[in-house]
């Protein structure tokens, strides 16, 4: 049951990739974590579940039904400059890694706390 339940979120997974995406591939690889979360459910009788499953695949096939097929997912912001990675958070400038951890001082019974938690 574990393994179906894994097949189960990589469906989902898939399912939400392809539809961003409009990779039809993921979302026939969906279909297939469906079908096989599917089978195990009802080979152990998890009757709830693989309705569960059986309603997902469901989804797949009217995401594929409305679908344009594209040929890859679409380009990444950075994957114009294939000599260079993107910036850090830390390369950005000041403030854009987050704001700055205050001093952690020990309390009075001995054990340490952050200031901000007081």
């Amino acid at each position: 049951l574990h393994w179906a339940s894994a097949q189960n979120n990589l469906g989902s997974a898939l399912f939400l990739y392809g539809q961003i995406s409009g990779d039809s591939d993921a979302l026939r690889g969906a279909g297939d974590a469906f079908q096989t979360a599917r089978a195990i459910y009802i080979e152990k009788g998890a009757d709830r579940l693989a309705g569960i499953a059986k309603k997902n695949l469901r989804h797949v096939e009217k995401a594929l039904n409305r679908k344009v097929t594209k040929k890859r997912p679409p380009d990444l912001p950075w994957e114009e400059q294939a000599e260079s990675p993107p910036a850090l958070p830390w390369e950005m400038g000041p403030g854009a890694s987050g704001p700055k951890l205050k001093k952690v001082i020990p309390s009075k019974a001995g054990t340490w706390r952050d200031d901000r938690l007081r």
